[in-house]
């Protein structure tokens, strides 16, 4: 039984083998493994975690550039917005002001941000005026309360010459107040009535005003 045991602890030896052995290199990869500031997991939560951080800040930045542009009613993009352009636009001059002015923001956007994430790009300021103006709709909806309202229609052609409607809002608010909001502006085929019926009634559904309150 003694020599089984020995015989045991010998080969159990040559399996374990010297310091640089197969098995003492598994050892101390799974004694890095649970140390936890060394652990792959913990590093890429914790990056991603500032990825979104940084992201958010971004386009906080942006949006914040958007809704100011939208206040004013000013254009958002020059003729040039490369970097070699001495008049990029409005929107990214706002961005580098908001970027002069504030260190957080300035270590994330424009050419500090991923190439693939800098949320500057016409699509990205097109999805933000999106969101502002279903949000302004939302609101200017609440206001009515599912009141009575009345509307102000005008079409006119682009420089496109595709023709456009555009919606007013005509009610009284909850301070009694007499208030107008513009809505919305969409695309019709033709100015026919019935084609200007079928958008006015699209837009009034789309933004959740209910048709049976509109009033003359």
């Amino acid at each position: 039984m003694k020599d089984f045991n020995h015989e045991k602890r010998e080969m159990l030896g040559d399996y374990i083998g010297e310091l640089d052995s197969a098995h003492m290199i598994a050892v101390k990869k799974y004694e890095n493994l649970l140390k936890q500031k060394n652990h792959n997991e913990r590093c890429i939560v914790k990056k991603t975690a500032r990825s979104k951080i940084d992201y958010k800040t971004r386009v906080s930045a942006s949006f914040e550039s958007v809704r100011y542009l939208l206040q004013q009613g000013l254009a958002f993009r020059g003729h040039n917005e490369s970097s070699t352009s001495k008049n990029q636009g409005k929107f990214l001059k706002l961005i580098k002001v908001l970027a002069r002015n504030n260190v957080e923001i300035n270590r994330v956007v424009l050419d500090n941000a991923p190439k693939n994430q800098k949320m500057v790009s016409p699509e990205i300021q097109n999805d933000l005026t999106y969101a502002a103006t279903t949000e302004i709709g939302n609101l200017i909806v609440k206001q009515i309360d599912d009141d009575y309202f009345a509307i102000l229609v005008d079409e006119s052609r682009d420089i496109s010459s595709i023709e456009k409607l555009a919606i007013i809002l005509r009610y009284v608010d909850t301070h009694r107040h007499i208030t107008e909001r513009f809505l919305g502006i969409t695309r019709v085929k033709n100015t026919k009535a019935s084609t200007l019926k079928i958008a006015i009634e699209a837009m009034l559904l789309k933004c959740g005003l209910n048709i049976s309150n509109l009033r003359e």
